[in-house]
Protein backbone atom coordinates (compact mmCIF):
# COMPACT_ATOMS: atom_id res chain seq x y z
CA UNK A 1 0.00 0.00 0.00
CA UNK A 2 1.37 3.38 -1.00
CA UNK A 3 0.67 6.92 0.11
CA UNK A 4 -2.74 6.75 -1.60
CA UNK A 5 -3.69 3.32 -0.34
CA UNK A 6 -4.27 0.92 -3.25
CA UNK A 7 -3.87 3.66 -5.85
CA UNK A 8 -0.80 5.00 -7.62
CA UNK A 9 0.09 8.66 -7.89
CA UNK A 10 -0.22 10.41 -11.25
CA UNK A 11 -3.06 8.30 -12.55
CA UNK A 12 -6.83 8.40 -13.05
CA UNK A 13 -9.02 5.43 -12.21
CA UNK A 14 -12.54 4.50 -13.22
CA UNK A 15 -14.85 4.49 -10.23
CA UNK A 16 -17.48 6.21 -8.15
CA UNK A 17 -15.98 9.05 -6.13
CA UNK A 18 -17.14 7.69 -2.77
CA UNK A 19 -15.90 4.16 -3.48
CA UNK A 20 -12.47 5.51 -4.42
CA UNK A 21 -12.18 8.05 -1.59
CA UNK A 22 -13.10 5.54 1.10
CA UNK A 23 -10.12 3.38 0.14
CA UNK A 24 -7.62 6.22 0.63
CA UNK A 25 -5.81 7.10 3.89
CA UNK A 26 -6.33 10.19 6.03
CA UNK A 27 -4.33 13.30 5.19
CA UNK A 28 -2.95 12.21 1.83
CA UNK A 29 -3.88 15.27 -0.29
CA UNK A 30 -2.64 18.86 -0.29
CA UNK A 31 -5.40 20.21 -2.54
CA UNK A 32 -8.74 18.81 -3.64
CA UNK A 33 -10.63 20.25 -6.61
CA UNK A 34 -14.38 19.55 -6.63
CA UNK A 35 -16.31 19.97 -9.87
CA UNK A 36 -19.30 17.67 -9.30
CA UNK A 37 -22.31 17.18 -11.55
CA UNK A 38 -24.63 20.04 -10.69
CA UNK A 39 -27.99 19.31 -9.14
CA UNK A 40 -30.40 20.09 -6.35
CA UNK A 41 -33.21 18.16 -4.75
CA UNK A 42 -35.91 17.53 -7.31
CA UNK A 43 -33.65 18.31 -10.27
CA UNK A 44 -32.81 15.38 -12.54
CA UNK A 45 -29.54 14.81 -14.38
CA UNK A 46 -27.76 11.81 -15.82
CA UNK A 47 -24.44 13.63 -16.41
CA UNK A 48 -21.41 11.50 -15.46
CA UNK A 49 -23.72 8.53 -14.93
CA UNK A 50 -25.45 9.96 -11.86
CA UNK A 51 -29.19 10.52 -11.74
CA UNK A 52 -30.76 12.93 -9.27
CA UNK A 53 -34.43 13.46 -8.62
CA UNK A 54 -37.02 10.77 -7.95
CA UNK A 55 -36.31 11.01 -4.22
CA UNK A 56 -32.51 11.33 -4.49
CA UNK A 57 -31.30 14.35 -2.49
CA UNK A 58 -28.30 16.02 -4.16
CA UNK A 59 -27.17 17.88 -1.04
CA UNK A 60 -27.27 14.70 1.06
CA UNK A 61 -25.14 12.93 -1.55
CA UNK A 62 -22.72 15.86 -1.72
CA UNK A 63 -22.35 15.86 2.07
CA UNK A 64 -20.85 12.35 1.87
CA UNK A 65 -18.00 13.19 -0.51
CA UNK A 66 -17.42 16.57 1.15
CA UNK A 67 -16.85 14.77 4.47
CA UNK A 68 -14.47 12.34 2.75
CA UNK A 69 -12.60 15.27 1.20
CA UNK A 70 -12.09 16.82 4.63
CA UNK A 71 -10.68 13.53 5.91
CA UNK A 72 -8.32 13.14 2.95
CA UNK A 73 -6.81 16.63 3.19
CA UNK A 74 -3.67 17.36 5.15
CA UNK A 75 -4.06 19.72 8.11
CA UNK A 76 -2.99 22.74 6.04
CA UNK A 77 -4.74 21.55 2.88
CA UNK A 78 -7.07 23.53 0.64
CA UNK A 79 -10.21 22.92 -1.38
CA UNK A 80 -11.71 24.59 -4.44
CA UNK A 81 -15.31 23.59 -5.14
CA UNK A 82 -17.56 24.87 -7.91
CA UNK A 83 -21.31 25.09 -8.14
CA UNK A 84 -23.92 26.77 -10.27
CA UNK A 85 -26.62 29.12 -9.04
CA UNK A 86 -28.90 26.18 -8.17
CA UNK A 87 -26.48 24.30 -5.98
CA UNK A 88 -23.70 26.57 -4.75
CA UNK A 89 -25.46 27.46 -1.48
CA UNK A 90 -25.85 23.75 -0.65
CA UNK A 91 -22.20 23.18 -1.50
CA UNK A 92 -20.95 26.12 0.58
CA UNK A 93 -23.10 25.14 3.55
CA UNK A 94 -21.89 21.53 3.60
CA UNK A 95 -18.24 22.53 3.14
CA UNK A 96 -18.48 24.93 6.07
CA UNK A 97 -20.46 22.48 8.19
CA UNK A 98 -17.78 19.75 8.08
CA UNK A 99 -15.10 22.21 9.16
CA UNK A 100 -13.64 23.92 6.11
CA UNK A 101 -12.82 27.57 6.68
CA UNK A 102 -14.55 29.58 3.95
CA UNK A 103 -11.79 31.91 2.80
CA UNK A 104 -13.28 33.41 -0.36
CA UNK A 105 -15.53 32.94 -3.40
CA UNK A 106 -14.05 33.24 -6.89
CA UNK A 107 -16.37 34.15 -9.76
CA UNK A 108 -15.62 32.80 -13.24
CA UNK A 109 -17.39 34.10 -16.35
CA UNK A 110 -18.59 31.83 -19.12
CA UNK A 111 -16.81 32.41 -22.40
CA UNK A 112 -19.14 34.12 -24.84
CA UNK A 113 -21.78 34.63 -22.16
CA UNK A 114 -24.68 36.97 -22.88
CA UNK A 115 -24.77 40.16 -20.85
CA UNK A 116 -28.49 40.95 -21.07
CA UNK A 117 -31.30 38.99 -19.41
CA UNK A 118 -33.68 36.96 -21.50
CA UNK A 119 -37.29 38.20 -21.73
CA UNK A 120 -38.36 36.17 -18.69
CA UNK A 121 -35.22 35.68 -16.54
CA UNK A 122 -31.62 36.67 -15.95
CA UNK A 123 -29.08 34.80 -18.04
CA UNK A 124 -26.54 32.71 -16.10
CA UNK A 125 -23.09 34.12 -16.93
CA UNK A 126 -20.83 32.93 -14.08
CA UNK A 127 -19.90 30.00 -11.90
CA UNK A 128 -18.90 30.38 -8.26
CA UNK A 129 -15.86 28.67 -6.73
CA UNK A 130 -15.68 28.10 -2.98
CA UNK A 131 -12.11 28.43 -1.68
CA UNK A 132 -11.62 26.88 1.74
CA UNK A 133 -8.90 25.51 3.98
CA UNK A 134 -8.72 22.77 6.57
CA UNK A 135 -6.33 24.68 8.81
CA UNK A 136 -4.64 27.95 8.06
CA UNK A 137 -3.86 26.78 4.55
CA UNK A 138 -1.08 27.79 2.18
CA UNK A 139 -1.75 30.85 0.01
CA UNK A 140 1.00 32.23 -2.23
CA UNK A 141 -0.72 35.38 -3.42
CA UNK A 142 2.50 37.39 -3.28
CA UNK A 143 4.28 34.89 -5.55
CA UNK A 144 1.65 34.06 -8.18
CA UNK A 145 0.56 36.57 -10.81
CA UNK A 146 -3.22 37.08 -11.03
CA UNK A 147 -5.15 35.84 -14.03
CA UNK A 148 -6.31 38.37 -16.59
CA UNK A 149 -8.52 38.40 -19.67
CA UNK A 150 -9.79 35.19 -21.23
CA UNK A 151 -7.60 32.98 -19.04
CA UNK A 152 -10.37 33.02 -16.46
CA UNK A 153 -13.12 31.94 -18.86
CA UNK A 154 -14.50 28.48 -19.31
CA UNK A 155 -13.74 26.71 -22.55
CA UNK A 156 -15.79 24.39 -24.75
CA UNK A 157 -15.11 20.74 -25.56
CA UNK A 158 -16.70 17.61 -27.05
CA UNK A 159 -17.96 14.63 -25.11
CA UNK A 160 -16.83 11.25 -26.45
CA UNK A 161 -20.24 11.04 -28.17
CA UNK A 162 -19.67 14.39 -29.90
CA UNK A 163 -21.91 16.45 -27.61
CA UNK A 164 -20.64 20.01 -27.12
CA UNK A 165 -20.02 20.89 -23.46
CA UNK A 166 -18.99 24.22 -21.97
CA UNK A 167 -18.13 23.04 -18.45
CA UNK A 168 -14.47 22.23 -18.80
CA UNK A 169 -12.45 24.71 -16.77
CA UNK A 170 -9.48 26.30 -18.51
CA UNK A 171 -6.05 24.86 -17.82
CA UNK A 172 -4.84 28.36 -16.88
CA UNK A 173 -7.57 28.69 -14.25
CA UNK A 174 -6.72 25.32 -12.68
CA UNK A 175 -3.01 26.14 -12.78
CA UNK A 176 -3.73 29.41 -10.99
CA UNK A 177 -5.59 27.68 -8.16
CA UNK A 178 -2.90 25.00 -7.87
CA UNK A 179 0.01 27.45 -7.89
CA UNK A 180 -1.65 29.60 -5.21
CA UNK A 181 -2.24 26.78 -2.73
CA UNK A 182 0.42 24.10 -3.25
CA UNK A 183 4.15 23.60 -3.63
CA UNK A 184 6.09 21.50 -6.11
CA UNK A 185 5.74 17.83 -5.20
CA UNK A 186 2.41 18.30 -3.40
CA UNK A 187 -0.53 16.10 -4.34
CA UNK A 188 -3.61 17.50 -6.10
CA UNK A 189 -6.76 15.34 -6.28
CA UNK A 190 -9.90 15.62 -8.37
CA UNK A 191 -12.60 13.00 -7.84
CA UNK A 192 -14.77 14.28 -10.70
CA UNK A 193 -11.87 14.39 -13.13
CA UNK A 194 -13.85 14.61 -16.36
CA UNK A 195 -11.53 15.35 -19.28
CA UNK A 196 -8.42 15.78 -17.11
CA UNK A 197 -7.86 19.53 -16.93
CA UNK A 198 -6.88 19.48 -13.25
CA UNK A 199 -4.32 16.74 -13.86
CA UNK A 200 -2.80 18.54 -16.86
CA UNK A 201 -2.37 21.75 -14.86
CA UNK A 202 -0.87 19.91 -11.90
CA UNK A 203 1.50 17.94 -14.14
CA UNK A 204 2.78 21.12 -15.80
CA UNK A 205 3.53 22.64 -12.39
CA UNK A 206 5.47 19.65 -11.05
CA UNK A 207 2.72 18.56 -8.66
CA UNK A 208 1.65 14.98 -8.15
CA UNK A 209 -1.96 14.27 -9.04
CA UNK A 210 -4.67 11.67 -8.73
CA UNK A 211 -8.27 11.41 -9.73
CA UNK A 212 -11.23 9.29 -10.72
CA UNK A 213 -14.34 9.49 -12.83
CA UNK A 214 -17.33 7.17 -13.01
CA UNK A 215 -17.37 7.34 -16.81
CA UNK A 216 -14.63 5.24 -18.49
CA UNK A 217 -14.87 7.32 -21.67
CA UNK A 218 -13.89 10.46 -19.74
CA UNK A 219 -11.01 8.61 -18.06
CA UNK A 220 -9.69 7.47 -21.45
CA UNK A 221 -10.04 10.99 -22.83
CA UNK A 222 -8.26 12.49 -19.81
CA UNK A 223 -5.32 10.10 -19.98
CA UNK A 224 -4.96 10.75 -23.72
CA UNK A 225 -4.98 14.52 -23.15
CA UNK A 226 -2.33 14.25 -20.43
CA UNK A 227 -0.02 12.18 -22.62
CA UNK A 228 -0.55 14.52 -25.57
CA UNK A 229 0.27 17.51 -23.37
CA UNK A 230 3.45 15.83 -22.13
CA UNK A 231 4.54 15.05 -25.69
CA UNK A 232 3.92 18.64 -26.71
CA UNK A 233 5.99 20.00 -23.84
CA UNK A 234 8.80 17.56 -24.59
CA UNK A 235 8.90 18.72 -28.21
CA UNK A 236 9.09 22.36 -27.09
CA UNK A 237 12.02 21.52 -24.82
CA UNK A 238 13.84 19.95 -27.75
CA UNK A 239 13.24 23.06 -29.87
CA UNK A 240 14.33 25.55 -27.23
Amino acid sequence: MGSLGPFAENTIVVGDCLDVMRQMPDGCCNLIVMDPPFGTQGWTSTHYGYQFGAGVNWSAWAALWIAESYRLLKEQGSVFAVGNYQGFHYLAYELSRVGFKHQADYQVAYKGSRKRPTPNKFHVVTESWFYGTKGGGLFRGDEVAPLTGNNTHLSYWLDPDGTVRRWEKSEDLMAYFIALTTLEGDLVADFFMGSGTTAIAADRLGRKWFGCDINPDYVAMALERIEADRRGRAQLELIF
